[in-house]
């Protein structure tokens, strides 16, 4: 009536025990109340995806509060424990890994922390350089605009990546937040001597390319490509800046944004 393996025991009696013994360790599912930022920095090392991006979420949204909120997590050693979900196999724990370190990164306390490895700067600029989720592009991006805020970060930047090409690539993403972070980046570079002519000197700079931030609808991004603009031609003396800047139609590009932006105040 049964048929047997080859050592003689019952195969189908086999499989019903292993069917009992898999219902009876397993587990339904758990509804997790987590009252206390340490006790969600402890779920940051759980292997189970629902539960690791429940805690990323909860700790980014805690996150979001207060600064105070900020420095408890601080306190409680997170970034070396968020750190490594920004590799994670799982795009949305990278993604609230990455949005709740950017958010972090904007308290001076943090951004010095991240300033004291060389590992850091270079980290991020790999992952904004080959992320292809905007969500990544635009939280790695953030995270490299506030530590270029600090002339230290800069010049860190500066020295780690001689290739600033990748500046003018992201300046022209379909990601508003993007574009806002990356033309951020170059105008706090070029408060740099150096960082002047690193800009200037890369295989894809390009005066078009700012100006056609002039024409965005966001005021921010507006205001960072003028800065930008003004900068480069103030700290430069070099002719040739000057000559680009004219050959480019500069002087045209700045006109038409004074033209508009009179316009819309008398529209107002």
């Amino acid at each position: 009536m049964y048929s047997t393996d080859t050592e003689g025991t019952l195969s189908v009696g086999k499989k019903r025990e292993d069917r009992g013994v898999q219902l009876k360790h397993r587990f339904g599912p758990l509804n997790l109340d987590v009252k206390y930022p340490g006790t969600a920095i402890l779920l940051l090392q759980c292997q189970e995806n629902t539960i690791l991006l429940n805690a990323a979420a909860a700790l980014s949204k805690y996150a979001t509060k207060s600064q105070e909120n900020i420095n408890i997590l601080f306190d409680l050693d997170i970034v070396k424990s968020i750190l490594p979900l920004i590799d994670h196999e799982d795009l949305f724990t990278r993604r609230f890994a990455a949005k709740l370190l950017a958010e972090m990164t904007a308290v001076p306390s943090i951004r010095d922390f991240l300033l004291e490895s060389d590992y850091h700067m270079s980290y991020f600029t790999k992952v904004l350089i080959n992320e292809q989720d905007l969500f990544m592009q635009e939280f790695s991006s953030l995270i490299l605009a506030e530590l270029s805020k600090d002339m230290y970060g800069a010049a860190r930047l500066l020295e780690q990546c001689p290739n600033m090409n990748f500046l003018y690539e992201r300046i022209q993403s379909t990601d508003p937040d993007v574009r806002k972070n990356n033309i951020e980046i170059i105008y706090n570079l070029i408060q740099d001597t150096i960082g002047v002519q690193k800009i200037i000197n890369a295989e894809h700079f390009s005066f078009p390319l700012i100006y056609r931030l002039l024409q965005e609808t966001y005021p921010e991004i507006q205001h960072l490509a003028l800065n930008v603009i003004s900068d480069l031609l103030a700290r430069n003396k070099d002719e040739y800046i000057h000559n680009l800047f004219r050959e480019t139609k500069g002087l045209e590009a700045l006109l038409n944004f004074l033209a508009v932006r009179n316009l819309c105040r008398t529209i107002l």
